[in-house]
């Protein structure tokens, strides 16, 4: 008899030794009659041994593709330009947009990523890239709305749509990877940044199941605030869902106030990678927002920076910050009954003050890291034990314990469709242009403030913020142990040219008066041991550290943080900021200037410019250049092995790839 494999004998020991566990769950909908009511929270008991391969799921048999018909700009009798913006009337036919705009409906509803708008919605902001599915605008049945009937009157739903200059379409100055031309500018309606579709084949196609349930999840009474944890592995459509569950909350009427804790720290959705965040949304004032995450990020009302696009390195940083969002959520946002007192939080300007004896609660929506194998897998057990959810959301098949029922993953609803979508980013690729596009904006968006990005003038030419040790970072400056340790006599050399969280201090510092500016950094550096010992201070945002002197004890920092949100957040807590820096490296883009990146994607190797920032590009630090960008190509060929190496982590031996 063959000798057993420890993958074999270990799935033996775990059968044999796992406790039969009583798993409950709170339906989607509920059963009839039912048998017994269903507990407000999900079971989330753990076995003790659980098996690290996960199972193919069933591939699901996807409904039959109905054709439908697509507005065109070519039908002039439907669509009305005016200046920089376009009406369009439609019976059944469904609005596919292509570009950046903003979306008003004028008369009736359309659905939009899960979002049901109607006259009385906020604008809905559209950022569709060709490397995004394309936004495609459904109408659906409303009441009879007599107002605007002035407007294509022979159409009972009109939107309207309002090209949105944000500073997005100067992407490929930076960088090329959402392509040369993101937004199809180059065929947009005249006058607009916006262009229609004549087809249907790269939309976002919700399966049927999906929309059927975050529509019941909706209607649900909230007696109780609701939480609901979205969990799945990678590619299964998991923070699509999340965005779609928060659409169809901020839409449906029955929340005012809907909140988004981001989970997932190396793809967020309303931010940047690395932080773990709590967002809040006000349905009065926006209905969400269509494009990829590097389109949407915006100000937190409570964030954590891991200092890594995942928690492998420190999982105890990462459930200390996963603890700290709940308390956070439970303690000023899970129920309220004045909104005035919500809006403060939200530090907006009151509207009419609603004050009732009736408590209001805010649903959660949890987006999940998509790692479920190995510590990844102990992570989201204990995380959802943190959390406390009322329902849990899983997409495809889930090795855990409190799982009683999956839904069919997105990527098994694509199967049968004939046209071959656009060119997909991938996880690298999204992390990169999240990063650029962070640094580069201009103003973050908040709530019923839309965001705006610069992408005219490189990293390298902007003028940044000139921050005084002593002074400026009260709480000092500290680096994290992220894969590797930092000797205290190098540590400045790391801060330079790093990315960096402005953190605030877990308590006050007291300052200590310094004899020399070489004094202030060891003193700056001593008060910021604190925050690298802390379980997770804080954070405001990011910055990039472009440049120190030691001389005047000064850093220069790039940020989207403006000086109110800084100022106002010292001045709510009396706590300094500091300086954090984790494992985020600059990406290579972000270190170029306007010629040295038309040099790369051009590959101008005849005539390349000579500096870099006016300083000869050989003599630029952290960069190591092709010798044809540098006018060598005569002066011999590169030594081999000269290029840094990269480690390869998704490289698997045969016997991991094909498992028993």
């Amino acid at each position: 008899m063959a000798p057993k494999s420890a993958l074999e004998v270990r799935r033996e020991r775990a059968a044999q030794q796992a406790p039969q566990v009583q798993v409950e769950d709170v339906p989607l909908a509920p059963p009839s009659p039912p048998p017994a009511p269903a507990p407000d929270v999900v079971d989330t008991s753990m076995t003790s041994d659980i098996d690290e391969s996960m199972t193919e799921p069933k591939k699901a048999v996807p409904p039959p593709m109905t054709s439908r018909r697509v507005l065109s700009y070519a039908s002039k009798d439907q669509c009305i330009l005016q200046h920089d913006s376009l009406c369009c009337g439609v019976h059944d036919e469904s609005i596919v947009v292509r570009g950046t705009c903003m979306l008003h409906v004028v008369r009736g509803a359309v659905l939009l990523g899960g979002a049901r708008l109607t006259s009385s919605s906020p604008p809905h902001p559209i950022y569709a890239p060709e490397t995004f599915p394309a936004a495609e605008i459904l109408p659906v049945s409303h009441s009879a709305d007599s107002e605007h009937r002035e407007i294509l009157p022979h159409y009972d739903t009109v939107v309207r749509l309002q090209s949105m200059k944000c500073g997005l379409e100067q992407l490929a100055r930076v960088c090329p990877l959402a392509g040369m031309d993101p937004f199809a500018l180059h065929r947009a309606v005249p006058g607009c940044t916006f262009t229609l579709e004549s087809n249907a084949s790269d939309t976002l196609c919700i399966p049927t199941e999906w929309r059927g349930m975050y529509d019941e999840l909706g209607s649900l009474p909230s007696r109780v605030p609701m939480t609901l944890a979205v969990r799945g592995g990678k590619n299964t459509g998991k923070s699509t869902l999340a965005r779609l569950l928060l659409h169809a909350l901020l839409t449906n009427g029955e929340h005012r106030f809907v909140a988004f804790m981001e989970l997932d720290v190396g793809q967020p959705e309303f931010g940047p990678p690395g932080m773990l965040s709590l967002h809040v949304f006000d349905a009065q004032r926006e209905s969400g927002v269509f494009g990829p995450s590097w389109c949407t990020a915006r100000v937190p009302v409570r964030a954590h920076f891991l200092g890594d696009v995942t928690p492998r390195n420190d999982p105890a940083r990462y459930m200390a910050a996963v603890t700290d969002l709940m308390e956070t959520y439970r303690l000023h946002f899970a129920s309220y009954q004045s909104t005035q007192h919500v809006e403060a939080l939200l530090h907006l300007s009151a509207r009419v003050p609603q004050t009732s004896r009736a408590t209001h609660t805010i649903p959660l929506i949890v987006n999940m890291h998509g790692w479920v194998k190995g510590l990844g897998l102990e992570l989201v057990q204990h995380a959802t034990a943190a959390l406390g959810p009322t329902h849990i959301i899983d997409l495809g098949a889930m090795p855990l314990a409190d799982t009683t029922h999956t839904m069919t993953p997105f990527g098994d609803t694509l199967v049968g469709l004939g046209a071959v979508p656009a060119r997909r980013l991938n996880a690298a690729e999204s992390r990169t242009l999240s990063l650029l596009s962070y640094l580069h904006t201009m103003r973050l968006a908040q709530v019923g403030v839309r965001a705006h990005w610069d992408f005219a003038c490189a990293l390298v030419a902007q003028r940044p913020w000139i921050v005084d040790v002593h002074a400026g970072l009260g709480a000092g400056w500290a680096t994290l142990d992220s894969g590797a340790h930092v000797d205290e006599a190098l540590s400045l050399l790391a801060m330079n040219g790093a990315i960096a969280a402005i953190v605030q201090a877990p308590r006050p510092i007291p300052h200590e008066e310094s004899d020399s500016e070489l004094d202030a950094w060891h003193e700056a550096l001593r008060r910021g041991a604190v925050l690298s010992r802390v379980a997770s201070p804080p954070a405001l945002g990011l910055a990039l550290v472009r440049s120190i002197d030691m001389e005047r004890g000064e850093m220069h920092l790039l940020t989207p943080l403006d000086g109110q949100i800084l100022k106002r957040a010292q001045d709510d807590t009396g706590l300094p900021l500091g300086l954090l820096q984790g494992a985020l490296d600059l990406p290579l883009w972000g270190a170029l200037d306007s010629d040295a990146c038309a040099d790369i994607v051009q590959w101008r190797h005849d005539r390349p410019a000579p500096l870099l920032a006016g300083v000869p590009r050989e003599q630029v630090p952290y960069l190591l250049w092709p010798s044809e960008l540098l006018g060598m190509q005569n002066e011999g060929a590169e030594p081999l092995g000269a290029r840094p190496r990269k480690v390869r982590r998704n490289l698997m031996r045969r016997r991991q790839m094909h498992p028993p």
